[in-house]
């Protein structure tokens, strides 16, 4: 995940898993949006390790684990 704005100076890489069902929750700790819909379980732009991140939709729309699906190699 790659995020910019124009007044950026610093850099920080985030090196933990993170999925894309919990945007709302990042985004709004990006933001500093308060809304108690959006969970606050997890600080999404640290390297703490939050809970369900490896959970993923498969094209049937279940919840699946990221690290069951077979390696989909390149071909050489």
């Amino acid at each position: 995940m790659f995020i910019t704005s124009y007044d950026d100076t610093s850099r920080n890489i985030i090196n933990v898993q993170r999925n894309s069902m919990n945007f709302l929750t990042l985004f709004s700790e990006w933001t500093g949006i308060k809304e108690p819909t959006i969970p606050e379980n997890c600080k999404m732009l640290s390297n703490e390790i939050c809970e369900n991140q490896d959970d993923v939709l498969n094209f049937s729309n279940n919840i699946m684990k990221y690290s069951s699906l077979p390696e989909d190699k390149i071909p050489e």
